[in-house]
């Protein structure tokens, strides 16, 4: 309505964090089939594709850019702007962050705010400001995701660690009666889970931010948080949860998609590839009659690598 007045522009930032009504009403305004000045472009983390898969592709105009990681003289550049006031970083320096951050521009941000938080920019007796290099030596080499779960992990008590840890092995969007019916079996099955009532912890780790509430569900706040809790979750536990999760979305109408996506997940981390395969199939089957084909295709290649595993008979799993 606000375009048939005058040229409109919408520019959403962190659009996998949008609500689903949000992404059907974009969708639905940009179909098409009325001459409108109305411009609208989103920035998203790459969990955008299992949040909103082919999200975008009927808009009457359709374009999607991909952002490569920073080079090493763009990383440069931006980890010199964000360590100011400090004046004239060494190189070396610099190109150390920039290694550890692997070229990306949330991951120099969290470092570089790490260095400021911990006091590497001093002040002079002349009052210039410098980096303390010294510094740089208690951070972590590489590992940021595990680095970042354990320094957000270590203010919380060990019941929410729990709680964490478990929403990390659930993924995305999880609701509480994912969570709930999760731990129950897994509780059944005696896999450790955590003994904070649900809704406390739930809202204590929003309170924390490590988990970001929606209107019925939620998500973590960085994938990167998310990716370092699930990473250093014990192997034997992570099995556990796997597994209970896999029990309890094979009670779910198997032809549904959002099942079929969380069954995909759970069965593949615990080696169960004929159980991956047939979800995959089912999420290639629904992509592609809804002409999604890049969807389709992903769905499919996940079907056929479970389908190759060496331990598998392919013609009979067919």
């Amino acid at each position: 309505a606000a375009a048939r007045k005058q040229p409109l522009a919408i520019i959403l930032d962190e659009l996998h964090l949008a609500e689903h009504e949000l992404f059907d009403a974009l969708e639905y305004a940009t179909l098409g089939g009325e001459p409108l000045p109305l411009w609208i472009v989103g920035f998203a983390a790459p969990r955008l594709e299992h949040r909103r898969p082919g999200f975008g592709q009927r808009a009457e105009r359709p374009l999607r850019l991909v952002l490569p990681p920073l080079d090493e003289e763009a990383s440069i550049a931006m980890t010199a702007a964000l360590l100011r006031p400090a004046e004239y970083p060494p190189v070396q320096a610099l190109k150390q962050l920039a290694r550890i951050a692997r070229g990306n521009p949330m991951h120099l941000s969290t470092l570089v705010r790490e260095l400021h938080d911990r006091g590497a920019i001093r002040t002079r007796e002349n009052g210039n400001h410098i980096l303390d290099t010294t510094v740089l030596d208690t951070l972590p080499p590489i590992a940021l995701g595990p680095w970042l779960a354990a320094r957000e992990l270590a203010a919380i008590s060990d019941e929410l660690v729990s709680l964490a840890r478990v929403c990390a092995i659930l993924g995305d969007d999880i609701s509480r009666d994912e969570i709930a019916g999760v731990i129950q079996i897994a509780e059944q099955r005696g896999v450790d889970t955590t003994t904070v009532d649900l809704d406390v912890g739930l809202a204590e780790l929003v309170g924390g931010s490590i988990l970001i509430a929606g209107r019925d569900s939620w998500s973590f706040r960085q994938t990167l948080l998310e990716e370092g809790i699930y990473t250093t979750t014990e192997e034997t536990a992570r099995h556990g949860l796997h597994a209970a999760a896999l029990a309890y979305w094979q009670t779910k109408p198997a032809d549904d998609t959002a099942v079929a996506e969380r069954v995909s997940r759970h069965a593949e981390a615990i080696g169960e590839r004929r159980i991956a395969a047939a979800a995959f199939a089912v999420l290639g089957e629904h992509a592609h009659r809804e002409h999604r084909t890049l969807d389709a295709d992903q769905a499919w290649q996940g079907a056929v690598r479970n389908l190759d595993a060496p331990d598998l008979d392919r013609g009979r799993a067919l």
